[in-house]
């Protein structure tokens, strides 16, 4: 009875820790409801303008605002929802 007892004794942190993982488990694998009346998806962009590099980084980081302007104008945005750009520093 007593190394049943310390078998038993043992095993209850186990039980405790794998309940705790797989309750945050479950918990983070449900969807978040979608908020309907969003008015626009922020979205981050980030370049060097300045600096080495800028010779390089410059043309790219042009490109990639040309092609998130041309998206919000024609396209409508993403799902007809606008998207709105979050930039260090205003270019635009």
């Amino acid at each position: 009875m007593a190394k049943m007892f310390r078998y038993v004794k043992s095993f209850g942190p186990i039980a405790i820790s794998g309940a705790l993982i797989t309750i945050l488990l479950l918990g983070s694998a449900v969807p978040a409801k979608a908020d309907s009346a969003k008015s626009e998806i922020p979205v981050g962009y980030r370049i060097g303008w300045t600096g080495p590099l800028a010779s390089l980084c410059v043309p790219f980081g042009m490109g990639g605002l040309d092609y998130l302007k041309y998206q919000n104008d024609y396209k409508g945005g993403i799902n007809g929802i606008p998207i709105k750009i979050r930039s260090c520093c205003k270019v635009m």
